[in-house]
């Protein structure tokens, strides 16, 4: 190993005496030069007149990469759960504005939309839950005979609160073409692609999802 622990050591050694002992992280350099992080326990003794400094290092690689996937996990959640509570957000305000009063049609719609994001964010809550299964590669499929057309409503239905509050207009040409997929997956995908696409395109501007069949 390198020469990084007596010269850090050194450096807190009044930390050290005054404490009696003291954890922190560094990094440490392998002769090879590898570098890696560390959590250095340093300790300080006073024996038969004599100071003695001595120091336990632990390597924290795998505790770095645990709390480096924790933060990506966070975030993909929160992206996840954002999109479908704002759309029932978005469409209960509307209801309680009496929108089912003036306008029933688009009313029943609103609930439609309410109810559909409600029943996708209990799946995706499952999904989470459900992370032990997805690491060990047993999550499943279920995969059933879609319409393209459908599904891509549904997505931009998910979004339609979003791209009005950000002035984005949405265009979509539903292509009513038969597949076998998993509906939730396919519809998440969906908005997550949209829902960035809203985000960064300027007000006043369009945005198009469509579907084009491929010959297989």
């Amino acid at each position: 190993t390198g020469n990084t622990f007596p010269s850090l050591v050194w450096c807190w050694l009044s930390k050290i005496k005054a404490r009696g002992s003291i954890t922190f992280e560094s990094q440490h350099q392998t002769k090879l030069g590898k570098v890696f992080p560390v959590e250095v326990t340093a300790n300080y003794l006073d024996f038969d007149g004599k100071e003695y400094s001595f120091a336990f290092v632990h390597d924290i690689t795998e505790r770095h990469e645990i709390e480096r996937m924790k933060g990506e996990l966070v975030s993909v959640v929160s992206h996840e759960l954002r999109t479908p509570l704002t759309s029932i957000r978005g469409a209960l305000g509307l209801l309680a504005g009496g929108l089912l009063r003036s306008q029933p049609e688009k009313g029943e719609r609103m609930l439609e939309i309410a109810v559909s994001n409600t029943d996708r964010l209990v799946r995706l809550i499952n999904d989470i839950l459900d992370l032990e299964r997805m690491e060990s590669g047993k999550m499943s499929m279920d995969k059933q005979a879609c319409n393209a057309a459908e599904l891509m409503t549904q997505a931009v239905d998910g979004v339609r609160e979003l791209a009005e509050k950000a002035g984005v207009i949405l265009s979509v040409t539903p292509r009513p073409v038969r597949l076998w997929v998993d509906p939730d997956r396919i519809i998440q995908a969906f908005i997550n692609l949209l829902s960035n696409a809203i985000k960064f395109t300027p007000r006043g501007r369009s945005i198009w999802l469509s579907a084009t069949p491929q010959d297989d």
